[in-house]
């Protein structure tokens, strides 16, 4: 009886240690996903700001000459 005891213990030692190294890893990949989507948030931000400057560039580009022409056919 002694012996199966003994056995029941270590294996509940071991099952308790694999159980928090589960836990671990479980902990560590919720921070890596948190990293992970972080990171993606500002990337797209990151986009969206140079889409917008490149939308305000092309809309200035495209202005200047409408307001050249104006200028020049009706002059003030």
């Amino acid at each position: 009886m002694a012996l199966s005891r003994e056995i029941d213990a270590r294996l509940k030692t071991k099952c308790d240690k694999v159980a928090d190294a589960f836990v671990m890893d479980d902990i560590v990949l919720e921070q890596i996903l948190g990293v992970l989507i972080k990171l993606v948030k500002d990337l797209k931000l990151q986009h969206q700001h140079k889409y917008d400057d490149f939308q305000k560039t092309g809309l200035s580009k495209r202005c200047i000459p409408r307001q050249l022409e104006r200028k020049t056919k009706h002059p003030l």
